[in-house]
C-alpha cells in the first residue's frame, strides 16, 4: 500500500459512517480482519453494521477482560491522560506505547504480547523524542511494532478532511492503539464548545471505537486543576477512563482515575520516575507503595517481572 497520503485522498470517504474502509479500494477490510481485532470472522461480521442476532451474540464469551501493557485500559478503549504542562505525560506515555509494542512489562505488569501501536505527535520535537527513548532504554529491534509519526501533515480531526487523512493512515499503519499528543493540537474549533468534542467523537473516535482501536490522548489541565482538564464537559462524555498524572514533589507521581465506564482496576496508583540523567536505559515508571509490608510484596513482583521478561524476550 503507498505509504504516502495526500490530505484530500480520502475526501470522498463518508467519515461520518460507523466503516473508514467503506470506500478504500487498497484494502476494504484492513481494520475488520481478525488478524487486527483478535476476534473471529463471525464476531467481525457482527460490529460490521448489521442489526445483532442475538442467538449468537449471546453466547459469545465477551466477560474476560483484556488488559494492554500496565492495567491501565483494556483493548479497544478510549482513555485521557491529562496532566499539568511539564509534569511527564508524554515521557510516560512514550513508555506506556514503547512496552505495548515491545511486550515489555509495564507498571509492575506481567509481560504481554506485543501490539501495534501509532503515535501521533504534534507536541515534541525530533530531539525530546530521540533523547527520551535513549533514557527510556529501548533499541531499534525493540520498537518494530511503534509508528511514530512527528508532525503528519493532518488537518483538525474535528474536521471530515482532517479525520480522512488520519483515517488513512491509521489504515496504513494497522494499529491496535493510538496516542494522540497532545489533544488540543488536533482540533480546529473552541475548547470550550461542546460540538468540538461532538465533532471529534463522529468524525474520528467513531470509527476507532466501532473496530475496538484503542485511544490515549493526552491533554492540560484547566486552569482550576480540581475541574481536570480545560474545556467542554463533552470532552470525557466519549472516554471509558480519564486518567490524572499529578506531582506528589520530586520524582514522585500520583496516577487517579476520575472517571470510569467500567470501574475495573486501580483507580489510584502511586509512582517513582526512576533514572539518572544523561545515562541510557535507566529512566521508567515504577509503582510505589507507602505500606512496609505492601512495598516487600512489591520487591518479591519486580523479581518475579524480571524473571518472566527475561524468559519472554529469550524465547521472542
Amino acid at each position: 500500500m503507498n505509504s504516502h497520503y495526500d490530505d484530500d485522498t480520502w475526501t470522498a470517504l463518508d467519515v461520518d459512517e460507523p466503516s473508514w474502509s467503506n470506500h478504500v479500494p487498497d484494502s476494504p477490510a484492513a481494520l475488520t480482519s481478525p488478524r487486527h481485532t483478535g476476534r473471529t470472522p463471525a464476531e467481525v461480521d457482527a460490529y460490521d453494521g448489521e442489526a445483532l442476532n442475538w442467538g449468537d451474540f449471546l453466547t459469545q464469551d465477551l466477560s474476560q477482560v483484556n488488559w494492554t501493557a500496565g492495567r491501565l485500559m483494556e483493548h479497544g478503549q478510549q482513555v485521557a491522560l491529562v496532566g499539568a504542562g511539564k509534569v511527564g505525560k508524554s515521557l510516560f506515555t512514550l513508555e506506556w506505547a514503547a512496552c505495548m509494542a515491545s511486550g515489555r512489562a509495564f507498571l509492575d505488569d506481567e509481560p504481554r504480547d506485543p501490539i501495534r501501536v501509532l503515535y501521533v505527535d504534534m507536541e515534541n520535537g525530533r530531539r525530546d523524542i530521540q533523547r527520551r527513548v535513549h533514557a527510556l532504554g529501548f533499541r531499534p529491534t525493540d520498537l518494530g511494532n511503534l509508528a511514530y509519526l512527528s508532525f503528519p501533515p493532518i488537518g483538525p480531526l474535528d474536521t471530515r478532511q482532517g479525520a480522512a487523512a488520519f483515517a488513512a493512515r491509521v489504515l496504513h499503519h494497522n494499529p491496535q492503539v493510538v496516542v494522540l499528543d497532545t489533544i488540543s493540537r488536533f482540533i480546529q474549533g473552541k475548547e470550550n464548545d461542546s460540538d468540538t468534542w461532538l465533532d471529534l467523537y463522529r468524525h474520528t473516535h467513531r470509527g476507532l471505537k466501532a473496530r475496538e482501536i484503542g485511544c490515549i490522548r493526552l491533554d492540560h489541565f484547566g486552569k482550576d486543576t480540581e475541574r481536570g482538564s480545560r474545556g467542554s464537559s463533552a470532552k470525557t462524555q466519549d472516554i471509558d477512563h480519564v486518567w490524572e498524572l499529578t506531582s506528589s514533589g520530586g520524582d514522585k507521581f500520583r496516577l487517579s482515575r476520575t472517571h470510569t465506564r467500567t470501574g475495573m482496576g486501580e483507580g489510584e496508583i502511586n509512582l517513582l520516575r526512576a533514572g539518572r540523567p544523561g545515562e541510557r536505559g535507566t529512566t521508567r515508571h515504577e509503582v510505589t507503595f507507602e505500606d512496609p509490608e505492601k512495598a516487600k510484596w512489591l520487591g518479591r513482583h519486580r523479581r518475579l517481572l524480571r524473571c518472566a521478561r527475561q524468559l519472554h524476550l529469550r524465547h521472542r
